[in-house]
């Protein structure tokens, strides 16, 4: 993914059960036999735009305050029902042929810290779907609530013990843990820090240096997070993710590495786990 050389970021949405990816000069498209679409734009966010898990519709971005966020209902032809919200406060509602709240365009302004989530729902032609997108807002050190998770997790169905906190509704886990943790599998991976250039760097298939600390990052009591400030880089490739400070470590959400590193993530609702297989 190449870094976008421009202030503005767009992608379009088809609304769909299953669809192909097609990147191109800072536009995602997901394209298929559903005509129905919307367009999301980020202001003020120059940033490579990285997008994990298309199929799952569950984006995560960073950016920073003062960030519009801009959403278009591109056609209403074949749509019942439409809706956008953030953290359950409606942005747009279209019901059977009218414009309920909104309009086919409206943007939201994100002026403080913290993590939003936008929620996006279609009804077409007998099929629903929708879309989940989490910003993290970064602002000047403010800090955020993280609780201990409460899940466990499984490695290649071994049980393992992490201390992973849980922030705005998802999982965030040290990732020198996760390095550590995967070292020695066919999903190994390097992590490295730049200091002259506050990056971090992570070098897939190459064996992980620990450096002290591993697996005793607490997480059993609650705490306090602060966006991180450094860039993440894949394979010498900047990837957008969002990550918080906690006690000097940086903490990622499990699913947005498992779309930039060779992992998968999947859940055990009944037995309320989190399952990582390696390749």
């Amino acid at each position: 993914m190449k870094k976008l050389n421009f202030g503005i970021m767009v992608f379009v949405v088809s609304l769909v059960l299953a669809a192909s990816v097609v990147y191109a000069d800072g536009y995602v498209l997901v394209d298929d036999e559903w005509p129905v679409q919307m367009r999301i734009t980020l202001d003020n966010a120059p940033q490579a735009l990285h997008h994990p898990d298309a199929y799952r519709w569950q984006w995560h971005f960073s950016i920073p305050t003062g960030t519009a966020v801009t959403v278009e209902l591109l056609s209403t032809e074949f749509v019942s029902n439409f809706s956008a919200s953030i953290d359950g406060e409606s942005l747009m509602q279209f019901r059977w042929g009218s414009w309920e709240n909104g309009g086919s365009k409206v943007s939201h302004t994100f002026s403080t810290p913290g993590t939003f989530t936008l929620s996006t729902g279609f009804f077409a032609q007998g099929e629903g779907n929708g879309t989940t997108i989490m910003f993290t807002v970064e602002g000047e050190g403010q800090a955020i609530e993280a609780a201990p998770s409460a899940h466990s997790v499984q490695i290649d169905g071994a049980p393992v013990n992490f201390g992973a906190f849980n922030i705005g509704g998802n999982n965030f886990f040290m990732l020198r843990d996760i390095a550590y943790a995967l070292n020695g599998t066919p999903s190994q991976f390097e992590v490295t820090w730049d200091g002259a250039l506050n990056a971090i760097n992570l070098i897939t298939g190459q064996a992980y240096t620990p450096v002290g600390g591993e697996m005793d990052a607490g997480g059993n009591a609650a705490t306090q997070a602060v966006p991180t400030t450094a860039a993440v880089y894949i394979n010498g490739i900047r990837a957008n993710l969002a990550a918080y400070n906690i006690g000097g470590n940086n903490f990622f959400m499990l699913r947005d590495l498992a779309a930039i590193l060779p992992f998968t993530v999947d859940w055990d609702a009944e037995a309320a786990t989190v399952l990582i297989n390696t390749h």
